[in-house]
């Protein structure tokens, strides 16, 4: 990904020295448009001064070509004149209303709709975009007449040669390249470091809670014994007895274990939503894997219990 065409002949020679597929070329422009006139108060959209400003159907046409987030929420979105979509950068924390109007010009746009959709990575530096209808940016760029940055994106079949690609492309012209040889591999491991010691302390969590319920229901199972030998004494059957068992253990899993299920729903919810993330994923995952862990404790600590009180 660059500023330019994608058919500079430089970027050509590097291809054809390369040998590589092209998998797709797609070209699209954006316009940089200032949202504050005065950087040294709060605009009207949140912490933002100036947007990448991109046509609807631009979008459309990547969205072709790539699988972005929300893209089923962005294409069954049909825009008005004047009506804007704002695309949250990841950056920037999802805690403010983006919903609101703005002056573009002598044009009043309404943001009708705001969410995160990644559609030049970090190419842009973060900045936020506003996609609105095409008759809306070609109004708004004859009334400003603002810079226009024209983006060309490459996919090749077979990534690995991408860095002799890119470093023939700077090293032969003026163009700055963006290329998956941009990952910043310490900010990745950094964040895989946080995920696994949130694993390991929400396992030691669980496993802690599960050992406190089944030394709990042990300790309560040698001071029920005489009571189930009173009922064996009068004639009810030890699978009833078993049944019992399991049903009053049960319920004694069961409230905590719906506590924590709703608990983690909401917030997986709101973390998601607060860091501009899609946690549904996750969030069913970590349930399910909380549900059969405590579900192997119950199974454990209801068999034990039977066990002291026969």
């Amino acid at each position: 990904m660059y500023l330019g065409d994608s058919n500079d002949t430089i970027v050509n020679q590097a291809l054809t020295l390369s040998k590589e597929e092209v998998d797709f070329k797609f070209d699209t422009e954006v316009m940089i448009v200032e949202t504050n006139e005065n950087p040294n108060e709060m605009g009207a959209i949140p912490y933002t001064d100036d947007v990448d400003l991109i046509k609807y159907s631009e979008v459309e046409k990547i969205c072709e070509y790539r699988k972005l987030e929300n893209e089923n929420k962005f294409l069954n979105t049909k825009l008005k004149d004047n009506e804007a979509i704002f695309l949250i950068p990841g950056n920037l924390i999802n805690a403010f209303n983006f919903n609101v109007d703005f002056k573009l010009g002598d044009k009043n746009i309404s943001i009708i709709d705001s969410y995160t959709m990644n559609l030049f990575g970090t190419f842009r530096d973060g900045r936020p975009i506003i996609i609105v209808n095409d008759d809306t940016y070609d109004s708004i760029s004859k009334i400003l007449g603002s810079e226009k940055d024209s983006i060309s994106c490459i996919t090749l079949k077979n990534f690995e040669n991408t860095a002799n690609i890119s470093k023939y492309i700077e090293e032969n012209s003026n163009i700055h390249v963006y290329s998956v040889d941009n990952f910043d591999k310490e900010s990745y491991n950094f964040v895989n470091s946080i995920y696994f010691i949130g694993l390991f302390l929400s396992l030691v969590f669980i496993v802690s809670v599960g050992s406190i319920m089944y030394f709990k229901c042990i300790s309560d199972a040698s001071k029920d014994k005489p009571r189930f030998d009173t009922l064996r004494k009068i004639g009810t059957s030890q699978e009833y007895i078993n049944k019992s068992i399991f049903k009053q253990v049960g319920i004694f899993f069961l409230l905590p274990g719906l506590v924590a299920i709703i608990h983690s729903i909401v917030a997986g919810y709101s973390v998601a939503s607060f860091f501009n993330q899609d946690g549904k994923i996750s969030t069913l995952i970590t349930i399910l894997v909380f549900s059969l862990i405590y579900l192997i404790y119950y199974l454990v600590t209801a068999k034990k219990y039977i066990n002291l009180t026969k």
